[in-house]
């Protein structure tokens, strides 16, 4: 098949480009297929040759193909019965018998398993599933520190006793030949409640985001990615290539439990950019908690490309990146009620992605309402180190910032340790030598305003 405006990719064979405007003078050669210039947008009531175009073809270059047509069935049809190369003879059942794929001899060709889920808390059972073709005899499946209910079965269960993450191993033979099939790091096992009661994640630290979160489906090619070229004020930020992705598809990134049975009151907020896309479905950004380990989940937002999703007006046909901070629009999540203060909160970006562009989050919050507030207010000029620190942590002010007062937090938003700062000096030695290890926030009043850092003592 050509393009539905003629011509196509094959070497030594004329090529048009799409959606010029000269396409109207060439044919694909299948006569119900209508002229067109090709498109590359989903504009389902263009007429670019004078006649309603066929843009969900899959021989145009539209993101919402859907459909061939009658002619191009026969048209394929005819080229599958054709001698040229010897096409007839792909199916012909000498052929098909000598390539083992008339479903008759079984080949062993493919080890393969499937989990029913990837991301499970301690203890919780995980169905492992051998879908190897063909003509399996027996099997032998490996879990390293995982519990089996067998290591034959074609369906097995298997549970973990610590939080990590779990490689999975299956071999499997038709008596005669074995092939092996292996996924690294396949499961993540999370612990059944958590150890923080806040999460401050701004991107910048790519082993910190995969130890605080999962991506699923982590195997996807287009799905939530850290993207170190575009940040909120920063660097970084996570972000799905949704322009150039397929046509659906959801995505999601899961956090680690939290504990934040003891905070009273829980806020939110995180840093958004999203481009809608002309003739795009109506995709949907949704934040979502869970107490039972993700068994189920509750919506507490719910943003649409229709309404509420898009920090810019529409954007012509390219891909959209967030150049300046007014393309950038702060949400806040405010009704994470008491019913969900517990110690095993679970957190889920959800985006349901229908042909449309890119999408951005940065700087996400979850804490207690006091810090958040604190949390907001970026000093760049104002360093902090080392960061893990022992005994002593040292602040950089540089030569215009001057400190009044510095407290250290925990991150439930009390103040373990004050400190009132009466120098001038561009660099402030705090001895830490009372902390126990764990994670804390260094908030520095200076001249400027508040800095929020948040810092880990050994």
């Amino acid at each position: 098949l050509q393009h539905i405006w003629g011509g196509n990719n094959v070497p030594n064979y004329y090529y048009l480009p799409v959606a010029n405007s000269n396409n109207c003078a060439f044919d694909d050669e299948v006569d119900d297929t209508p002229l067109t210039i090709g498109w590359q947008s989903c504009n389902l009531g263009g007429t670019s040759c004078m006649s309603l175009d066929n843009v969900q073809n899959y021989m145009d270059y539209a993101y919402c193909a859907r459909m061939f047509t009658e002619g191009q069935r026969d048209r394929m049809q005819a080229c599958l019965n054709s001698s040229v190369a010897n096409r007839n003879n792909l199916w012909s059942p000498s052929n098909l018998a000598a390539t083992g794929t008339d479903g008759l001899t079984n080949y062993l060709c493919q080890a393969k398993f499937e989990a029913n889920k990837r991301i499970a808390c301690v203890g919780e059972s995980i169905t492992l599933r051998d879908v190897s073709s063909h003509g399996i005899t027996s099997r032998a499946w490996n879990v390293p520190s995982g519990q089996l209910s067998s290591t034959t079965d074609s369906i097995v269960q298997v549970s973990f006793t610590q939080p990590g993450v779990y490689s999975v191993y299956l071999s499997v033979s038709n008596g005669a030949e074995s092939l092996e099939a292996e996924a690294f790091n396949f499961i993540r096992v999370l612990p059944l409640t958590g150890t923080e009661s806040a999460l401050l994640q701004n991107f910048e630290d790519s082993d910190q985001f995969e130890t605080e979160w999962a991506v699923v489906p982590k195997s996807d090619s287009v799905n939530w990615w850290i993207n170190k070229d575009v940040g909120y004020q920063s660097e970084q930020s996570i972000s799905v290539r949704n322009f150039f992705g397929s046509t659906t598809g959801i995505y999601e990134f899961i956090s680690e439990p939290l504990d934040v049975s003891g905070l009273g009151s829980l806020l939110l907020t995180f840093d958004l950019a999203y481009a809608k896309r002309a003739g795009a479905g109506n995709e949907l950004l949704q934040v979502l908690v869970s107490t039972n380990c993700g068994e189920t989940w509750v919506a507490r937002k719910s943003l649409y490309a229709s309404s509420t999703l898009a920090t810019v007006e529409e954007m012509p046909e390219e891909s959209f990146i967030p150049t300046s901070s007014d393309m950038w629009r702060n949400e806040s999540v405010t009704n994470i009620n008491s019913t969900y203060l517990t110690n095993d909160l679970m957190v889920k970006f959800r985006f349901e992605a229908k042909g449309g562009n890119n999408i951005y989050i940065d700087n996400i919050r979850i804490a207690h309402p006091d810090v958040i507030g604190l949390s907001e207010q970026e000093l760049n000029e104002v360093q902090v180190f080392p960061n893990p620190f022992n005994e002593h942590i040292e602040i950089n002010l540089g030569s215009v910032i001057s400190a009044s007062k510095v407290e250290m937090l925990e991150l439930s938003g009390k103040m373990v340790l004050s400190w009132d700062i009466n120098q001038s000096e561009e660099k402030i030695q705090l001895n830490t030598s009372t902390l126990h290890p764990g994670i804390y926030l260094l908030r520095i009043q200076t001249n400027a305003g508040e800095k929020l850092v948040k810092v880990v003592k050994l």
